[in-house]
């Protein structure tokens, strides 16, 4: 399925569980939509509305929680050892 396809299926809310789509994505799937919410832009240039990025945005987050490990994930902030000083 393509990522256009994902896409509308996001916005209708047409899956009864996101764990349902996240099960479906492809990696490929995924990069695109993270492209997707980074630019704010459909592939065909379209921009996204504040549903479309908002629905992108949680189902990037629920697919990298369940396939990727914390230190790859959108977002993850490495935890810094104590100031010398202290």
């Amino acid at each position: 399925m393509s990522d256009n396809n994902y896409l509308q299926e996001i916005q209708r809310d047409s899956f009864d569980n996101i764990s349902e789509l996240v099960d479906q994505l492809t990696p490929e799937i995924v990069d695109n939509l993270k492209t997707m919410v980074e630019l704010g832009k459909k592939p065909e240039g379209e921009k996204l509305s504040s549903h479309e990025l908002e629905s992108c945005m949680e189902v990037v987050i629920h697919w990298e929680a369940k396939n990727l490990p914390q230190a790859q994930q959108s977002g993850y902030i490495a935890q810094h050892c104590k100031n010398k000083n202290s």
